[in-house]
């Protein structure tokens, strides 16, 4: 009996600096300048009518003089666990992630090279939270952060080769939807 070939696994890597929430590479989003996705994203937690003093507080937090990209992603974060969330967070938060990670590569020429360096590894997101959605099914930051940077890598592909979609970035998107 023969045996099929081996099929050598996809390699998989931990994203390089460009595909961390917590990097400081300041971008433009909703009108507002951010530092970092992750503060771009806990300032989203709220409407930007209702929650309009606490964007504002998220947004005038800089990072301190010689603080780690960490240390600051880590800052923002404990501010943000405190907001008031919008009703329809848990139905919007992961296109909001996307929407704001897009919006840094596309302000930042150097981080989209770096993405697309990545070539075809399968990118898995930094240990992270975890939540249940309202269907009941889990899901985990590791495993969205990843497909996020892969599709925004497809994107990005596509954008400078003038191809139409691949068959990865439509899996990938049909997991958006």
């Amino acid at each position: 009996m023969a045996s099929a070939p081996a099929v050598a696994p996809r390699k998989r890597i931990i994203g390089p600096p460009c595909t961390d929430n917590f990097q400081v590479a300041p971008f433009p989003f909703d009108g507002d300048d951010w530092q970092s996705v992750e503060q771009c994203y806990q300032a989203c937690k709220v409407l930007k009518t209702s929650g309009a003093s606490f964007r504002q507080r998220l947004q005038q937090m800089l990072p301190f003089a010689g603080e780690t990209d960490h240390s600051y992603g880590m800052r923002v974060w404990r501010e943000g666990s405190s907001a008031d969330l919008r009703s329809d967070w848990d139905a919007v938060k992961v296109e909001v992630m996307l929407r704001v990670c897009r919006a840094k590569l596309l302000a930042n020429e150097a981080l989209r090279c770096e993405l697309l360096s990545t070539g075809d590894a399968q990118i898995k997101g930094a240990p992270s939270t975890s939540w249940t959605g309202s269907s009941g099914n889990g899901h985990s930051w590791t495993q969205w952060n990843g497909r996020i940077q892969t599709l925004l890598r497809e994107e990005l592909r596509q954008q400078a080769a003038g191809e139409p979609s691949s068959e990865l970035y439509a899996t990938l998107r049909m997991q958006f939807d």
